[in-house]
């Protein structure tokens, strides 16, 4: 059985790109969180990717975006295998913080590598 992949990014050229780097997954795109949030209602996978940086509603940051939406996700799915692809050193950091696994995005092969090794599983 194929390996499926929620990825949440907003921005086509980074989609693009790591859909060509994790071509033997199922790799299924939300634009954005509430979009992802609905698709996570009727589906599962095995591993769910989200960006770090959205289009934020007026005063709130990025880190209280992706917290909340990793709380809901965790509630809807217990068991789900998350990770935080981001371009936003801070937004790693807080995430580390919160004992959440974040990759910022200049680091693709060691990403890559080990969103193969969860998928292995």
């Amino acid at each position: 059985m194929e390996k499926r992949i929620l990825y949440v990014e907003n921005e086509d050229s980074i989609y693009k790109m790591l859909s060509r780097l994790l071509k033997n997954y199922d790799l299924k795109r939300a634009p954005n969180l509430e979009d992802a949030l609905d698709v996570i209602q009727k589906e599962d996978f095995n591993l769910y990717i989200s960006d770090g940086n959205y289009p934020l509603k007026k005063g709130e940051s990025a880190v209280y975006a992706w917290k909340s939406f990793y709380d809901k996700l965790i509630k809807i799915r217990p068991n789900a295998n998350f990770v935080l692809y981001t371009g936003n050193p801070d937004t790693k950091k807080a995430a580390e913080a919160l004992n959440i696994k974040a990759f910022n995005k200049t680091d693709i092969s060691e990403f890559v590598d080990y969103v193969k090794e969860i998928l292995k599983h």
